[in-house]
């Protein structure tokens, strides 16, 4: 009889520890789904927001300051900025908005991933109180991106193969032909992130 019961709770705790581990696996590989992103509408807001100028290349990547996740998606662009040469990256605007929601009381400006993107050349940092421009937006991942090429929206999604991930992959790889090349088709890919409201 004795057992039995150890069989049985064997199993059980070999079930709950499945359940775990199934669970871990999917949260590191959950991503922000595709959507058909409208880029007509998205850079007449963000044209607004940031006084866009005609004819340049512009990437807005969205950021929730406290996100690990998206340590590694600053650490690829950084990595990609390294690799393009300087004919491409001298004309190419970054803007890295972090959403502070309602009820965040942290200051984003000590955070380490606001450090981090202040290191970027030609880049502005702009905190989005409220969360009210990727609401707008409906951007809801930390790490997502934009590309912008004048107004025309080349790329949408991460650049992680999945959270906290560093190493190629085929996002990272489409955009840095879209930057590379001007005739280069529009590329999405999933985002790897923490939520950004």
């Amino acid at each position: 009889m004795i057992k039995k019961y150890k069989f049985i709770f064997a199993l059980i705790w070999l079930l709950l520890i499945a359940s775990i581990l199934f669970i871990l696996y999917r949260y590191q590989f959950k991503s922000e789904s595709l959507k058909n992103n409208s880029g007509d509408q998205s850079y007449t807001i963000l044209s607004k927001a940031f006084n866009l100028k005609v004819n340049t290349k512009n990437i807005f990547v969205f950021i929730h300051s406290e996100c690990p996740c998206t340590e590694a998606s600053l650490d690829e662009l950084s990595r990609l900025y390294t690799r393009l040469n300087d004919d491409h990256s001298s004309d190419l605007n970054s803007y890295f908005i972090f959403s502070m929601p309602e009820g965040f009381h942290q200051d984003i400006k000590k955070s380490q991933l606001w450090q981090k993107a202040s290191k970027f050349k030609n880049s502005e940092l702009y905190i989005d109180h409220g969360a009210i421009l990727v609401k707008q937006l409906n951007i809801n991942t930390s790490g997502y991106l934009l590309y912008f090429d004048s107004s025309v929206l080349k790329y949408c999604g991460g650049i992680t193969q999945s959270r906290s991930h560093r190493g190629s992959n085929k996002g990272l790889n489409h955009l840095y032909k879209l930057l590379n090349q001007d005739s280069y088709k529009f590329y999405q890919f999933p985002t790897f992130g923490c939520a950004l409201y």
